[in-house]
């Protein structure tokens, strides 16, 4: 590994903190602190952190680590080398007077070029608290450059059901962000999201908010495919979200994972798969479930034109998916076509000019990807229920909100009603950046749910 120029970390440490999720605990504040500065600066005094509120909490975690504390907003001109901005407990209302865009204001002159800060916003199950952190986030950017972010978990809970490890029904965001930009942005205009009523889910089947899942292994060929979802994870939001014998749709289906799980629960699957080599594996692996007995089907077709499909139901009881990542399997030099090249596996999708990993740049991907979204919606049934399985995308250094954007590229047909947070760690760390910037591995993925508008029909 290289030299350390970011903090003062044993390689242990460092690498334990690129996990993008954290048990959030006692103690978390310093971990952050001690990750994203060093003891002393370049003249041997102590690092100057700035934080807010002035909480003596924040402030004896900062003196814990040998750093210097500084309550913010301060009318010193002494440069700062980090700040922590906790906003958890913050009513919605604060965000709208002004207040975080005087502190980022007064922030903005002292940070250090190209230093960290970071903003703490926790959430529940409620959809409309984790919009509001959302656009606190992107308010943020007029200030700092958005670089990542790590979920703190917390409100953990007993568990006794299989294939699930840890869980729990707290979360606190951690949006880091660094300072490279010569002069704030322009304020962006930003709508505050509408509050959708609670939908009251079947509690025995409703996942927690966060959850570390520990699935069975994979098969060979089931590998081949670069984004998969285990059965086990999709059955239990089709038991939650559908019945007995309804239709199940996937219009990117890889390998059949959700048309496995459909079956499983005795629900009709069918999915649509654009590379033919996916979609021959996945009708292998339905005819080796010997679904004879449920309707299921897998066909070769673009997604974009699933109404010219012969076959498929013209309705949909519940549709459960995971997008594309733009063209991130294309990327070369990417550490995810490194690895696939080393195990022998494709490292692209398909040369089609309908593929969306082949799209030129994000906007045109994600209006694509939102027009397909609006087509099945069209077949899904009123009162029925959409599932999004997803991450935020990372390239080149630039943050892509792409879960953030498919909420609200959804929330003109249909509700946001649920999300949850699938955690993985069963994956190797890979030292991204390490000792000079920081870059996470992303370990957590998005699962938003979405309804219908409407009563279903008995």
């Amino acid at each position: 590994m290289s030299r350390n120029r970011l903090n003062d970390l044993d390689s242990k440490t460092y690498m334990k903190f690129l996990k993008s999720w954290f048990p959030f605990e006692t103690g978390a504040e310093a971990s952050f602190i001690s990750f994203f500065t060093k003891t002393l600066d370049e003249t041997n005094h102590p690092t100057r952190i700035g934080y807010y509120p002035d909480s003596p909490v924040l402030k004896r975690a900062i003196e814990t680590t040998g750093r210097q504390p500084v309550s913010l907003p301060d009318q010193s001109d002494e440069q700062l080398h980090y700040a922590l901005i906790d906003l958890r407990g913050k009513e919605p209302s604060f965000f709208g007077e002004g207040d975080l865009d005087a502190i980022f204001h007064n922030l903005f002159s002292r940070l250090k070029h190209r230093a960290y800060v970071t903003l703490w916003m926790n959430c529940g199950t409620d959809m409309a608290a984790h919009r509001c952190a959302w656009d606190v986030a992107r308010q943020t950017t007029r200030w700092f450059e958005m670089k990542d972010e790590k979920i703190g978990c917390a409100g953990m809970t007993d568990n006794d059901q299989p294939y699930l490890g840890a869980q729990g029904g707290q979360l606190v965001y951690a949006f880091n962000f660094r300072h490279t930009l010569s002069a704030p942005k322009a304020p962006a205009s930003l709508t505050p999201p509408p509050h959708y009523p609670e939908h009251q889910w079947d509690t025995r089947l409703r996942m927690p908010l966060w959850f570390v899942l520990k699935p069975p292994p994979r098969k060979e060929k089931v590998k081949l495919h670069p984004a998969k979802y285990p059965e086990v994870l999709v059955e239990r939001f089709i038991k939650n979200f559908s019945r007995p014998d309804d239709v199940v749709f996937d219009p990117m289906s890889g390998t059949g994972s959700t048309q496995i799980a459909a079956v499983g629960c005795h629900r009709r699957g069918y999915g649509l798969e654009l590379n033919e080599t996916f979609a021959d594996i996945a009708r292998l692996r339905l005819e080796q479930h010997n679904v004879q007995h449920v309707a299921a089907a897998v066909y070769t077709a673009d997604a974009g034109h699933l109404e010219q499909v012969k076959g498929l139901p013209l309705r949909f009881d519940y549709v459960i998916t995971s997008p594309p990542y733009w063209d991130m399997l294309n990327m070369k030099g990417a550490e995810t076509q490194k690895s696939r090249k080393e195990k022998g596996l494709p490292v692209n999708y398909s040369d089609s000019e309908t593929d969306l990993g082949n799209c030129p740049d994000y906007a045109t991907f994600l209006q694509r990807l939102l027009r397909i979204y609006h087509k099945v919606i069209q077949r899904l049934r009123p009162g029925g229920y959409m599932t999004v399985i997803v991450k935020n995308i990372k390239k080149k250094g630039v943050i892509y909100p792409f879960a953030w954007d498919i909420v609200d590229g959804l929330s003109d047909v249909l509700e946001p009603v649920g999300i949850n947070f699938w955690l993985q760690d069963d994956i190797r760390l890979a030292p991204y950046g390490y000792g000079n910037a920081w870059v996470s591995n992303t370990f957590h993925q998005y699962i938003l749910t979405f309804h219908k508008p409407g009563k279903r029909e008995v």
